[in-house]
């Protein structure tokens, strides 16, 4: 409940004016045409210069809402919610605190950057959406070294969202060393708490494999 409250405090400070202005800003030249060829053709008919996966998000927003200033910006107006949401539930698994979620969630949303970049048809928040989806994923995996079941899920969730990062942008690319050097930095299982089931898997070899594997996979797939 309090993520989705910071994703709503997203779309009530970015939503208004967000066809406005009514034409191309910044790489938005470059990124909503490439868009558009996708959603009309399936491929790109410029020179490719970034992987498809953030011109086939932007697409899918001018699908939903048309070929129209709102359309090709809606996609990174709500990854921002989700760069909030995650950005809180992530610094509530690294901290335990409240008031250090709620701070972290208040800077991914009221950024001047973050809001900038999340009211238009660029890659850099579609990269940050997946970047910070890892992170949490990371975060949980490192937290909670003795839940076996959580491990591996937060880990294929690292993984997933690691491949489609660098699906959006080639220098996502550099996220992987730090994910793998981050699982082998884990130390020696715990023991579960009471009542806990017990989980042989080691956590350094399921969460590496989960970082090596799975990004190449889902890179491979998105191309």
């Amino acid at each position: 409940a309090v993520a989705a409250v910071a994703a709503g405090l997203v779309g009530l400070v970015r939503l208004p004016g967000l066809g406005r202005p009514a034409l191309f800003v910044f790489d938005e030249a470059y990124y909503v045409p490439d868009a558009l060829d996708v959603l009309r053709t399936g491929v790109e008919g410029s020179a490719v210069s970034h992987p498809p996966l953030g011109k086939w998000m932007l697409a899918v927003g001018m699908w939903l809402a048309g070929t129209d200033p709102v359309g090709w910006r809606l996609v990174p107006l709500l990854a921002g919610g989700v760069v909030a949401a995650c950005t809180l539930l992530a610094a509530w698994r690294a901290t335990g605190s409240r008031a250090a979620s709620a701070a972290a969630a208040a800077l991914a949303a009221l950024d001047g950057v973050a809001v900038t970049t999340g009211r238009l048809a660029l890659l850099d928040g579609l990269l940050a959406l997946w970047t910070t989806v890892a992170l949490l994923g990371l975060v949980t995996v490192v937290r909670a070294p003795w839940d076996g079941r959580l491990r591996r899920r937060a880990a294929v969730l690292g993984g997933v969202a690691l491949g489609a990062a660098v699906a959006v942008k080639w220098s996502a690319a550099l996220l992987l060393p730090v994910a793998v050097g981050t699982f082998l930095a884990l130390p020696a299982p715990v023991p579960p708490p009471p009542g806990a089931p017990p989980d042989p898997a080691p956590p350094r070899r399921s969460a590496a494999l989960a970082v090596v594997v799975l990004p190449l996979v889902v890179y491979a797939a998105l191309q």
